[in-house]
């Protein structure tokens, strides 16, 4: 008897250190009532989290990365990271991120500290300098995270300044670039106030969409919120709802029919996302109109919104201009580009080697064959031609077969050659068998600092709902 309960003693004993270990080794879930902000890359999360309270109302925050589209987290930051109460984050994308670590902003030497910069995907935050000479001034407020434009790194800005007439003050609103990815920044003067027009950027669990506005009461009111970002709840299959702080001006009018993609005000503080379309008794103010929107799923959402801006639009409901440049081996990429590009109205761009590839070239069996060679040295092919009108488009999708799991070494060099710094790029692929994820991974992290902003495999069945719902 007394050997079988030292037995068991032990076997208890072992469980409970087997037990702690698994605790302290497991990677944290999802659920956290300190995440602060969290935006998808593919598979690819990536989130702001609270760590402790920090010395004069400020707080300690980190950022977490996971692999598997948030099933598990690791903290990935090195040191502290100190923001206020109120901080706004943001990353445009898996390497570039900020966080303002406080909005009012005096001089310090001649410039303003206000935000953090990560350009390696949160492990490490430089002080981004903002340069801004104007000795009436003392201090600038740093109204909204930066965001890309037509090529351009913009942060927001204003200043508190006597009127022109002297009879008052006002907020003027001033706006920041940056051509070393947030690092330093310098006013833009021509960019104007008057340039936002009446539309505006709606990021849905890290999917971004272009809201069009009503123009009345409610919008003005809703305007003067931004940036805002929350949870909506799900409700009925069909919307997303949240209960705002603030109270809006309203004036509800039974629409009779909801479309998907409206953006309404129920009540005067019930902000309503719908994602299906029906009929309906209810009264509602419209707010806005959201194109190609997804299905939202039936669980909460995150969502920010924030204010459009583009200075070449004004105000013009149309849609950027698209290239689609391509390398195609045998083919097969070549006939779903030529398919993409004219579903979408897109121009079309080879990337072509200067020397062809023959049947031997690509036979990928053959460890002597000319692309098993390339792939294992990292040769990268000449180039025939580079793009000579590359201002003319924000869009840009680059399509390749998938080799060794990765893209051809002359994707690397067509990157290396044309500077597509500030592009929105759409990456797809054709493969019998792989899949984009590794080869999305490698175009990331070889060219960290470019904006990829979606990766597909395409087979060219697809519908052509597929190819233009998914280049938004």
């Amino acid at each position: 008897m007394k050997k079988n309960t030292i037995i068991i003693s032990s076997l208890i004993i072992i469980l409970f250190i087997v037990g702690l270990v698994l605790l302290l080794s497991k990677k944290e879930e999802v659920t956290d009532d300190n995440i602060l902000y969290s935006v998808n890359f593919g598979n690819v999360v990536l989130r702001f989290k609270h760590v402790d309270d920090a010395i004069g109302q400020n707080q300690i925050v980190t950022v977490e990365k996971s692999m598997d589209n948030g099933k598990t987290f690791e903290t990935i930051t090195d040191g502290q990271v100190i923001v206020s109460l109120e901080p706004k984050f943001i990353f445009l994308n898996e390497q570039l991120g900020f966080a303002v670590k406080k909005s009012n902003n005096s001089k310090d030497n001649g410039k303003y500290y206000g935000m953090y910069v990560t350009n390696d995907g949160g492990k490490t935050f430089n002080l981004s300098e903002i340069n801004y000479d104007n000795p009436n001034i003392e201090i600038l407020t740093i109204t909204s995270v930066p965001y890309f434009d037509n090529g351009k790194l913009i942060l927001p800005c204003s200043i508190y300044q006597v009127k022109e007439d002297l009879s008052g003050y006002e907020n003027v609103a001033i706006y920041f670039v940056s051509n070393d990815n947030g690092l330093t920044w310098n006013i833009d003067e021509n960019i104007k106030e008057s340039d936002i027009v009446n539309k505006v950027n709606v990021t849905i669990n890290g999917n971004t969409y272009v809201a069009n506005l009503e123009e009345n009461e409610t919008v003005n009111s809703f305007l003067n919120l931004l940036p805002s970002e929350f949870n909506m709840s799900e409700l009925n299959g069909n919307e997303k709802y949240i209960y705002l702080d603030n109270k809006l001006t309203s004036n509800p009018v039974s629409v009779k029919h909801i479309n998907k993609g409206d953006i309404m005000l129920y009540g005067d503080n019930c902000l309503v996302i719908f994602y299906k379309s029906f009929d309906t008794s209810y009264s509602y103010t419209k707010i806005g109109h959201i194109d190609n929107l997804d299905d939202l799923g039936n669980s909460s959402v995150l969502v920010k919104i924030e204010k459009w801006y583009n200075k070449d639009v004004k105000g013009e409901n149309i849609m950027s201009k698209i290239l689609v440049s391509y390398f195609s081996a045998t083919g097969n990429t070549k006939n779903v580009a030529e398919k993409v590009a004219k579903v979408v109205d897109g121009d079309l761009f080879e990337i072509e080697p200067v020397n062809k590839y023959t049947e031997e070239d690509l036979d990928w069996t053959k460890k002597e064959s000319r692309s098993s060679i390339e792939m294992k040295n990292n040769v990268k092919p000449e180039i025939v031609s580079k793009i000579s009108n590359l201002d003319n488009y924000d869009t840009i999708c680059l399509a390749f077969p998938i080799w060794w799991y990765k893209e051809p070494t002359i994707i690397d060099k067509f990157l290396e050659e044309n500077d597509l710094t500030g592009k929105n790029i759409y990456v797809f692929v054709t493969s019998g068998s792989s899949t984009i994820d590794s080869t999305y991974r490698s175009l990331q992290n070889n060219f960290p600092n470019l904006n990829f902003v979606s990766g597909k495999r395409f087979t060219g069945n697809e519908r052509d709902e597929e190819y233009k719902d998914w280049i938004k």
